[in-house]
């Protein structure tokens, strides 16, 4: 059939185009239900979000933009035709709601809707929640091709949840990596950042001294010979196995990682026949350092040109720069693998490029003509690399002798070797500088006189000798009396009686850290007083930090909260907005958001939370810091002021607001619509005024003299006022409460109820009541009324004097005990407390009357009474014997 002028191919084809697209996930939901609102010819379609342990329904997407159905509106899922399709395993359709018999389900007597299709969302076997079409008039049963699209609508929309879903728990986990990844990195790095971090805050604040920016640019040297340093000794330290490799595959990947470097340089590689050589994993890093430092040091507008050629048993690779030519000082690391104690190459750059190319029995050299040519030459395998290296053996010995030696007094690091004594051997000038002394001074003292009095030197050796302990920190005293704490590594027996060790002074790194710890520890007690929770936030959603009030709220502990996402405190129908919020924060928004915490023990706590973002001193996120605090008083109070004001709004009393001000005044704060009605005052017209001001001095006085009664009294006060309404005298019941606050009464909540008209009956019944009494009075009858245990409340009638009795005379006795001499009055009576209708003769002394028993029931049918009237008919009787006779 054609429905919303669709043929199911064609809409189902629509479909596929939305969800093949690249949207978000609510305007993808909005554009398939929009679709499926058209197919199905239906007023709205919306998408839910439901938790059945909660009875919690929102809309979280709805063709609906304003009306009740719209996205964000929240229901008890009880007052909703959901709570069905959640209970059977199939979509509920419903074309007549009245006629399908559901008028009196309370999602109908809420919603009126009169047309309902519902399918259910699954999301891991747990419900998400519905996709369901509605419209407020009935319509021709759904067919079931259009039953059928809607059931697609459902799934592709539950199928593209579950992959976001998916998606998101990925992207955690590798952001998780990735952090974990980061923050080992930073660590190796540690002590040089701090320095260059203190060198960077000396250059803010003398921006202008050429000393300072020396500083800063001499610890980025450092912390760049300090990586290289790294890499070095992963060289010399570890062993790779070589793989064959093409080489102009490798010249260009190192060529497109150095390029970005060096924009305005130009970096090519000419065109040549692929080489396959065995190399390891370093010689890239090598490349990358000669290219790099062609790029670097050749001049305004760089021009590199690296090529390859194929020689005999060997490959040359060729790098040519258009520079000012490699400086001597430089070139002797290449020619010689020296350096002596006056001549110093610049760093480790073109020394971890010469080693990573010996370590391939490879050479390396520079010729400086208009620029310079660094051309490096590799063995084609390993055979002849074996042969070369043995050629080579002798002069390789001195330049692994000469590293040695560069390392060694280039190094920012106190050195020592020492022997079985811990007496040095050799000793570098930063470790004379570490003990304050010369270096002559210090050779042949044993490291224990330095050590603290409580420390033996054979506990200090025994430490530094530990195998299974090759770093660690210790303190120690100067030659000058100076303490420091040091922290080392030690590496035993590098040559057979002679240990190695490495010293750092990290006492200026120890003090800060301590002040920091001595800082944090009172940050964390004042975090742990505060009755809010406290909370850090990662930039990958990871909690980092909170206090203990944290802990204590949501039922977790240190543990488990460090390994679970933040979102994962939350409901599944939190999760997606305090996922979006923390989103917003990081980008740099004020967010403020309520969720309910999801407790360990399955409780929810409903909380506020708000956020800011934090950055470093580069202006790097480094992630959220925030507060939540709990808002259940405040829901509670919010949902009675709600309660109250629907009270307020839909009483059938005249409900009035009064503020009271200085000088005894009052003025009308608001009024309900029962007031309007009642009085055909607006609210609008009313509001700011005073009593007098709105009907008149002499009446307005009167009003305001109950409310002084009011204030005086300071409690609630009832009394009856007439006030008239349009030209009409309109009586009423009003009564006043005052609102007290720090002591003093602030405002008067009245309520106002028209008796009129129950005055006006009152009055028709007392006119009516003495014209009863008048008449029964004058007629030889006896009525009256009792209660439902046969106690008369009424008595009243001429014929009252022929028993010997008054009018109201018998009221509060018993029937039963009044004639307790006639059981046939008294059988009567039991009857029509029974309730029955009751009539008989009964003749008491000498008078016969005909009596008539009536029971009285209230609204309810219930039995309250009875009434009875009883006619003097002795006369009809005699006459009657006597026509008899």
């Amino acid at each position: 059939m054609i429905s919303g002028d669709l043929t199911p191919d064609e809409a189902r084809q629509r479909l596929s185009e939305i969800m093949d697209r690249e949207l978000p996930f609510t305007d993808k939901a909005e554009e398939a239900l929009e679709l499926g609102k058209v197919f199905l010819g239906v007023e709205n379609g919306h998408l839910t979000k439901i938790d059945p342990q909660t009875d919690y329904w929102e809309a979280i997407s709805s063709t609906d933009a304003e009306g009740p159905l719209a996205a964000g509106q929240i229901y008890n899922l009880r007052n909703t035709y959901c709570r069905r399709t959640l209970q059977q395993d199939t979509s509920i359709a419903l074309h007549n709601v009245p006629a399908q018999g559901w008028g009196d389900d309370p999602a109908y007597e809420t919603h009126g809707l009169d047309c309902y299709h519902g399918t259910e969302i699954t999301i891991d076997n747990d419900t998400y929640g519905t996709v369901c079409f509605v419209s407020d008039a009935a319509r021709e049963p759904f067919t079931a091709a259009e039953t059928m699209f809607a059931e697609l609508i459902a799934r592709s929309l539950e199928h593209d949840l579950q992959r976001r879903q998916q998606k998101n728990e990925l992207t955690r986990q590798s952001n998780l990596a990735t952090v974990l990844n980061r923050v080992l990195r930073h660590n190796l790095r540690n002590s040089l950042t701090v320095i260059r971090g203190r060198a960077e805050r000396i250059a803010e604040q003398f921006p202008a001294s050429a000393e300072t920016q020396s500083l800063v640019n001499q610890t980025d040297r450092l912390l760049n010979l300090s990586e290289k340093a790294r890499v070095l000794e992963s060289v010399i330290a570890e062993e790779f196995d070589r793989e064959e490799t093409s080489l102009l595959s490798l010249l260009d990947r190192v060529i497109h990682d150095v390029s970005p470097e060096f924009p305005e340089a130009s970096i090519t590689l000419e065109e040549a026949d692929d080489v396959t050589v065995a190399v390891r994993p370093g010689l890239e890093r090598a490349l990358y350092e000669l290219i790099e430092n062609a790029a670097k040091h050749t001049g305004a507008a760089p021009t590199v040109t690296v090529s390859v050629e194929a020689v005999p048993n060997a490959v040359r690779i060729h790098i040519d720069d258009n520079g000012p030519g490699l400086a001597k000082i430089e070139q002797q690391v290449l020619t010689k693998g020296t350096e002596t104690p006056l001549e110093h190459g610049t760093g480790l750059g073109l020394w971890l490029a010469y080693w990573i190319v010996t370590s391939h029995d490879g050479t390396i050299e520079a010729t400086v003509n208009d620029g310079t040519c660094m051309s490096i030459e590799l063995p084609r395998n390993a055979a002849t690399a074996a042969q070369d290296a043995h050629e080579r053996d002798e002069p390789t010995l001195a330049r692994v002798q000469d590293k040695f030696r560069a390392v060694f007094d280039e190094a920012s690091d106190a050195i020592l070797i020492v022997d079985d004594h811990g007496r040095p051997i050799e000793v570098n000038e930063r470790a004379a500088d570490l003990f304050e002394l010369p270096k002559p001074a210090l050779l042949g003292r044993s490291i224990g006189e330095f050590g603290p009095d409580a420390l033996s030197f054979e506990e200090s050796w025994a430490e530094f000798q530990a195998p299974d302990r090759d770093s660690g920190t210790l303190s120690i005293t100067s030659a000058n009396g100076s303490e420091r704490i040091i922290e080392y590594s030690a590496k035993p027996n590098v040559v057979p009686g002679q240990h190695l060790l490495i010293l750092r002074d990290v006492t200026e790194r120890e003090q800060r850290r301590e002040a920091l710890l001595e800082e944090r520890r009172f940050i964390d007690q004042a975090l742990d007083t505060l009755t809010d929770v406290f909370y850090v936030v990662d930039p990958d959603g990871g909690l980092r930090r909170w206090n203990q009030r944290f802990e204590e709220v949501t039922g977790y502990d240190e543990d488990t909260l460090a390994d679970i996402a933040a979102v994962e405190l939350f409901a599944d129908a939190d999760r997606e907005r305090i996922a979006t919020a923390i989103e917003q924060t990081l980008a740099g928004g004020d967010v403020s958001v309520e969720a309910d915490f999801l407790t360990a023990d399955g409780r929810r706590v409903p909380y506020e939370f708000t956020g800011a973002r934090l950055t470093d001193t580069q202006g790097t996120v480094t992630g959220l810091v925030g507060v939540g605090r709990n808002i259940t008083e405040r829901n509670e109070h919010e949902r009675e002021l709600e309660l109250a004001e629907t009270v307020f709004q839909n009483s059938q009393d005249a409900f009035f607001l009064i503020d009271v001000v200085e000088d005894d005044e009052f003025r009308v704060q608001r009024v309900n619509s029962r007031y309007e009605e009642l009085t055909g005052l607006a609210g609008t017209e009313i509001q700011g005024k005073t009593p007098q001001e709105i009907v008149g001095e002499e009446v307005g006085a009167t009003i305001e003299s109950q409310y002084h009664r009011c204030v005086d009294r300071r409690e609630t006060i009832q009394y009856p006022e007439e006030i008239p309404v349009d030209g009409d005298q309109r009586y009423w019941e009003t009564k006043l409460t005052p609102v007290i606050d720090d002591g003093e009464v602030v405002k008067l909540v009245g309520a106002m109820r028209d008796v009129t008209a129950r005055r006006e009956r009152i009055e028709e019944l007392s006119r009516l009541d003495t014209a009863l009494e008048t008449v029964l009075a004058n007629v030889p009858g006896v009525f009256w009324t009792t209660d439902d245990e046969g106690v008369f409340t009424r008595s009243q009638g001429g014929a009252l004097a022929t028993l010997g009795l008054e009018a109201g005379e018998v009221v509060g006795d018993s029937l039963f005990d009044v004639f307790d001499d006639h059981p046939d009055i008294k059988a009567q009576a039991r009857r029509a407390l029974d309730g029955a209708a009751v009539t008989a003769t009964n003749t008491v002394g000498d008078t016969v009357f005909e009596i008539w028993f009536q029971p009285v029931r209230d609204d309810d049918g219930t039995l309250v009474g009875t009434a009875g009237l009883a006619y003097d008919v002795t006369d009809r009787d005699h006459r009657s014997e006597a026509h008899t006779e």
